[in-house]
């Protein structure tokens, strides 16, 4: 996803970069978002789109949020999003708020509740931003059983992400909306990307196992031809 720098000011908040993934079935909701034990950040990222405020007492609350995310204390930091969104609602840092927010209702099992906090970052007049936030809204759209349009918001979204684990977490969620709408041959080039990025044993493993399935699958002899043509022959597909 493009980042974006205004010009620097004395308090840059970065947009929080993703989260570690909770283990779920594969089809049903293979990823989670949660704060605890989400990385911490010494400052800000480049690879993430940086919004900046003058409000210095905004800034404070929002950074004060993401600490407690980040410790692991996510009542105090719903509170403090909640809070900083009811006082401050046009102060640019907002869409930062939102994502945090709605991971932590997400990670809590609450996606109704997370969505519509994504979808306004999606309309936010920044295109990068904007992306991020359809990034989520296709995560979220994934965890409310709606495969088909969590494909339509992820898959143009393949090859954008600049971090690994937002490009797993990407990858992760597509391979599992693929899988659960019979798309096999999407399932099988997501899956075989999926394998090429950095993984627990444990997470390759099922990746694996999940891709010989879909391969055993019916394809089709078109499909067949088309994957066999696409994939890269070192790949483990």
């Amino acid at each position: 996803m493009t980042a974006f720098s205004p010009a620097p000011r004395s308090a840059d908040v970065v947009i929080e970069a993703p989260l570690p993934l909770l283990r779920t079935p594969w089809v049903v909701a293979l990823v989670a978002v949660a704060l605890l034990g989400c990385p911490r950040h010494s400052g800000p990222d480049s690879t993430l789109p940086l919004v900046t405020t003058d409000n210095r007492a905004a800034e404070d609350e929002v950074r004060a949020a993401r600490e407690a995310a980040d410790d692991g204390r996510g009542a105090e930091a719903v509170e403090r999003y909640e809070s900083y969104l009811a006082r401050y609602p046009d102060d640019a840092l907002r869409p930062v708020a939102l994502l945090g927010l709605g991971r932590l209702r997400l990670a809590e099992g609450q996606p109704t509740v997370a969505l519509p906090l994504f979808e306004e970052v999606a309309r936010h007049s920044d295109a990068a931003v904007a992306e991020r936030g359809r990034f989520y809204v296709g995560v979220t759209r994934h965890f409310l059983g709606e495969h088909e349009a969590a494909i339509a918001l992820l898959d143009p979204l393949r090859g954008r992400t600049v971090d690994p684990e937002e490009t797993v977490l990407l990858l992760r969620t597509l391979a599992a909306s693929a899988l659960a709408t019979h798309d096999l041959e999407r399932a099988v080039v997501t899956l075989d990307a999926l394998l090429a990025e950095p993984l627990s044993d444990e997470d390759r493993g099922e990746a694996a196992a999940r891709l010989t399935e879909a391969l055993a699958g019916s394809l089709g002899a078109e499909a067949a031809q088309r994957l066999y043509q696409t994939l890269p022959h070192d790949g483990v597909a």
